[in-house]
């Protein structure tokens, strides 16, 4: 009983640990924490939108315009030149994004250039498969722009209008809800296969939605809009609330798009490779060490890049590192013998969630 109380204890240490850290992180890479800046460098609602810079040119600044739309990190304001009132150049602004990602999603600007400014809201611009959250942050930007110039004036603001209407964002809302409600009331193995599937396939593939220490450094440094980023809001959800209901390891076993493609990899052999009960235990205190070890390398500020390198970004194909794909392929592999090897032995992010759960208790 006295061991417990002491492992107990040192578990609360190291969430606590973990919690300062991802603080410390972002209050200095970012000078900001839950989207507030350091002495207050926000722009305020005062920002000149539109400036006149020549005859019939002007740019249009989206920075006061844009405050309610959110894209992974933070809002993505732009710089718009129009030349008789047609698009000549949209500029991205100062923002919070993940460079990496962030740089696929400003493709999606290209599609406005030589565009009437005046009818840029009505252009079907499709979001950037991999930065799905940033590059409709963009379109929503330039939305926004070209209805101001149209009405000498912001538009009525509804909290509904920041909700993506999109059938990509719609379907995976559906299977993030099917994976978070029916395991509640139904279990059935077809069914499973079938959540377990779309996971993989919705989540993964298409809409490149997961958790990762990534997302959760977003969430620290800016907070998150419930409506505008409603998908990876309800993940953090299953995966941080559930559990205080008694529902632990939820996202993990039920949502995860990693975690759903080992264990179908799983399905595909029956005889598996059997792990002895000590075998497995070091295999966890592994994993956990090498959670340390990374989460120790952010509080020295070296080694940080780590999280782009979390297998679940191999879900992310056209920008994701190809030394991440073939680790992502090599461990689907593995898991056709050792069920979820990922997850169970090596997860930084199943790590961390493991031990808010077990705090939890």
């Amino acid at each position: 009983m006295q061991k417990q109380l002491i492992f107990d204890r040192l578990r609360m240490l190291l969430f606590l640990g973990c919690a300062f850290v991802l603080f410390f992180f972002i209050a200095r890479e970012r000078k900001a924490v839950l989207g507030i800046e350091e002495n207050d460098k926000q722009q305020d609602d005062n920002t000149t939108i539109i400036e006149k810079v020549g005859n019939n040119h002007y740019v249009i600044n989206t920075t006061a315009l844009s405050t309610d739309i959110i894209g992974f990190g933070g809002t993505t304001p732009v710089m718009i030149s129009v030349t008789n009132d047609v698009i000549d150049s949209i500029t991205p602004l100062s923002n919070s994004e993940t460079p990496m990602f962030f740089s696929k999603a400003t493709e999606v600007l290209d599609a406005y250039r030589g565009i009437d400014i005046k009818t840029a809201d009505s252009l079907r611009v499709d979001a950037t498969t991999g930065s799905t959250l940033s590059s409709t942050a963009l379109i929503k930007n330039v939305q926004m722009a070209s209805r101001y110039v149209k009405d000498n004036g912001i538009e009525e603001y509804h909290w509904w209008d920041s909700f993506d209407f999109s059938v990509k964002n719609i379907v995976a809302l559906i299977v993030i809800l099917s994976g978070a409600i029916v395991p509640l009331i139904y279990k059935n193995k077809n069914w499973r296969t079938v959540q377990l599937v779309l996971n993989v396939a919705v989540l993964g593939l298409w809409s490149g939605t997961f958790i990762s220490h990534s997302l959760l450094l977003g969430v620290v440094g800016n907070g998150i809009h419930p409506i505008a980023s409603i998908v990876p809001f309800l993940l953090l959800i299953t995966a941080f609330i559930y559990p205080l209901f008694g529902r632990k390891s939820h996202y993990c076993n039920h949502l995860c798009p990693f975690g759903s493609a080992q264990e179908l990899s799983g399905k595909l052999n029956k005889k598996k490779i059997h792990l002895s009960a000590t075998t497995i235990k070091r295999l966890s205190i592994v994993r956990q060490v090498l959670w340390i070890v990374l989460i120790t390398l952010m509080l020295v500020g070296v080694g940080f890049e780590w999280m782009d390198y979390e297998l679940f970004t191999a879900f992310l194909y056209t920008t994701a590192s190809p030394i991440v794909i073939g680790l992502a392929i090599v461990s689907l592999i593995f898991s056709a013998f050792v069920p979820r090897p990922y997850c169970r032995f090596v997860c930084p992010t199943g790590t961390l969630l493991k031990l808010i759960e077990n705090n939890n208790t």
